[in-house]
């Protein structure tokens, strides 16, 4: 008889251990894979939704995610922007300023935006700054009058951004934004400046007096496409 109960049942994993091997199987760069997996039990569904629906991607460089276009009928849409905890939005053509708005409006879970090409922050900044749970930040350009340090700092992320990078702020940063506003982020680790082309107008000498005063920063990035750097820009390692 007890070789027979022995047959007859099946070895099943506890569904904790379960859940963690679906999800060390689960792979960002094999979508394809992804969705095989899901296909395996509505559990295994279930916990895989999540992680797929968990990076947005709106760039004309990579292949758009979701696309709500296609989606299919039966799939609830409310419940995939839940999910969202990743934002990649880089060119006004792909999602427009005011399509974009209304995505951020949906996706009151994300942690982690970059807006670069032409997204234009000043245009979509209603809606960026309700994300309560935003912690990393990326913005093409903030040197625009219309959005200003103490509207930057009053947001309600702005207390808990961890990381904030500033891809090719200009000249006008110097004057529209005073560069003290990073010595106001408490929670600031990790600042990257990003520049496409030469940034020689850039004040890095007052960067660095305002990095000495930031309460928390253990980490600066500076990304320049010249061979050598300017020696005030150098000084900032030393």
């Amino acid at each position: 008889m007890l070789q027979d109960a022995d047959v007859a049942s099946e070895p099943v994993l506890p569904p904790e251990l379960e859940r963690i091997i679906f999800e060390m199987a689960f792979d960002t760069e094999a979508p394809d894979t992804n969705w095989k997996l899901v296909l395996v039990a509505k559990r295994v569904r279930t916990w895989l939704r999540p992680l797929i629906y968990s990076t947005f991607i709106m760039s004309i460089n990579r292949k758009v995610f979701p696309n709500m276009h296609t989606c299919p009928s039966f799939i609830i849409t409310e419940e995939i922007y839940h999910f969202a905890r990743h934002l990649i939005a880089d060119n006004s053509s792909i999602i427009p300023h005011d399509a974009l708005s209304e995505l951020l409006d949906k996706c009151p879970n994300l942690t982690n935006v970059a807006c670069w090409g032409d997204i234009i922050p000043q245009l979509i900044w209603p809606s960026l700054s309700k994300l309560t749970h935003l912690r990393q930040l990326s913005l093409t350009s903030v040197d625009d009058p219309d959005l200003s340090p103490a509207q930057f700092l009053s947001a309600p992320f702005s207390a808990h951004l961890t990381h904030l990078e500033l891809v090719n702020p200009g000249e006008d940063l110097e004057y529209n934004w005073d560069l003290e506003f990073l010595s106001s982020l408490p929670s600031l680790t990790h600042l990257a400046i990003y520049f496409s082309s030469a940034g020689d107008e850039f004040d890095y000498k007052r960067l660095g007096t305002v990095l000495l005063a930031c309460p928390k920063i253990r980490v600066f990035i500076l990304c320049s496409p010249e061979d050598n750097i300017l020696g005030d820009a150098q000084d900032l390692y030393e």
